[in-house]
């Protein structure tokens, strides 16, 4: 596994280091987006991201995420309280989705079958 992504009630993902810089999640957030908007009656999607997670900021920003402010979070995954951008999609604003899964399924499936090697 390369990654995660899921909404609870947020948009969160992570992906591995080695992975970072590859456009890998650009497109599971811009599929996802694609997915929820055109399925479910939903108007807005929520993400936060660090004020030190450049990477994560130019994820939102490329999907058609907004800055929206500044605000104190929870992290779990730091175990810490965090000073955190919220960023908001709306389903009007989202023509930057470019949906295309495809490149992040094919790339999953050939690293699950290299790790099934070793």
């Amino acid at each position: 596994m390369i990654g995660m992504i899921g909404i609870d009630p947020t948009l969160g993902y992570w992906i591995a280091k080695e992975d970072w810089g590859n456009g890998y999640m650009s497109d599971a957030v811009d599929a996802l987006m694609h997915y929820l908007f055109q399925r479910y009656p939903i108007e807005k999607i929520s993400a936060y991201a660090n004020l030190d997670n450049i990477g994560s900021q130019r994820v939102l920003k490329k999907c058609g995420f907004q800055n929206v402010g500044e605000e104190d979070q929870k992290s779990p995954a730091r175990g810490t309280i965090d000073r955190v951008y919220r960023f908001d999609a709306l389903v009007r604003n989202t023509n930057a989705c470019r949906l295309v899964p495809a490149r992040v399924l094919t790339y999953a499936t050939k690293r699950i079958e290299l790790e099934a090697l070793r």
